[in-house]
């Protein structure tokens, strides 16, 4: 009987040993492909949305951390346009993709802008992509049509303040972030003018060139070239130091003593959510390399463009300044898209 009853509980034990190995199996099965792919990554090309048209600066931006992206890893990085509903089309889309770190985002401004923006844009910044780092910042020039009788933004902002309703700017679309910044510059001065919003910053140039329009911010790409030749004038720089491309220029904060008055367009890298915390260091580790190249830094610095890199942590926080400021800015003047 003894023999028995010991037969029994070996039998036992060694059924219930085989159903925690058979569990401890299964749960390292489901753990094991998101390890193994960490591990390995990147063993295929990844691909990088940009939210935007080809030919753009951002998208040029994109393009040059792309193939740098490339070098650094040892896979191609292709780049894939999404435009569309201000950036929301290609953010949906990279919230869709799969946690694995073969689609990539170059999250944009727009990303904090469009959720207090649109009524229907359909997602929370802070849960529908995970920060990796920061790849860029560039700021935006105040310009204005030759004329207009100031040469300074202390003069302009007098100008405009003495004639309430007369003055009128444009932007590149209403919601875009050279309205954002005039706006920006509107509340904190206190100034009243007229937005007109274009599609695109080129056909609003063409109307302050011709006298339709009196000012506007544009890119530093945009508004060097017709500043140069004598079709604009020149007033303030949006970025909170002067900028070594237009070192001559003050900036808007230093001009009117309002160190807060800082409006600049950024670019940053997002995955998808859930994507495994050691690939996501990967590609912060890669984008802090490519950012330390001076050549590459060189590069775009010639555009009025700071290549930049921070921790995940980093542009988590920049990210929640960046949607206060603006968010701010969008319910106290009801702006919609």
């Amino acid at each position: 009987m003894k023999a028995i009853h010991k037969g029994r509980e070996r039998r036992q034990r060694l059924a219930s040993m085989a159903r925690y190995a058979a569990g401890l199996g299964l749960t390292l099965g489901l753990l094991s492909p998101f390890a193994a792919s960490a591990q390995s990554y990147p063993s295929k090309p990844i691909k990088m949305i940009s939210p935007y048209t080809a030919g753009g600066l951002s998208d040029t931006v994109a393009r040059g951390f792309a193939e740098k992206l490339s070098e650094v890893l040892g896979v191609a990085v292709v780049v894939e346009n999404r435009p569309g509903a201000g950036t929301t089309v290609a953010t949906k889309s990279v919230m869709a993709s799969a946690p694995d770190g073969y689609t990539i985002y170059c999250g944009t401004t727009s990303l904090v802008i469009n959720p207090a923006l649109q009524d229907n844009a359909g997602y929370d910044w802070k849960t529908a992509v995970a920060p990796v780092s920061l790849m860029m910042t560039t700021p935006f020039v105040l310009h204005t049509n030759l004329s207009m009788p100031v040469k300074s933004a202390r003069e302009l902002t007098d100008l405009i303040k003495a004639n309430p309703g007369k003055y009128s700017y444009g932007s590149s679309g209403n919601g875009a972030v050279n309205h954002m910044a005039g706006e920006l510059w509107k509340s904190k001065a206190g100034l009243q003018m007229t937005h007109v919003p274009y599609k695109g910053g080129m056909p609003a140039a063409t109307d302050m060139i011709g006298g339709n329009i009196h000012m506007m911010f544009s890119a530093v790409l945009e508004a060097k070239p017709m500043i140069d030749a004598g079709k604009t004038k020149a007033i303030a720089v949006s970025s909170a130091k002067r900028i070594d491309v237009m070192p001559q220029l003050p900036t808007l904060a230093e001009s009117l003593g309002m160190p807060s008055l800082v409006a600049e367009f950024w670019m940053g890298l997002y995955v998808p959510p859930a994507t495994p915390q050691p690939v996501i260091e990967k590609l912060a580790a890669s984008i802090q390399k490519i950012a330390a190249d001076p050549a590459f830094r060189e590069r775009f610095a010639k555009q009025g463009v700071t290549v930049r890199s921070s921790s995940t942590q980093e542009l988590k926080d920049f990210m929640e300044q960046e949607a206060r400021q603006w968010t701010d800015i969008i319910r106290a003047n009801n702006i919609k898209s």
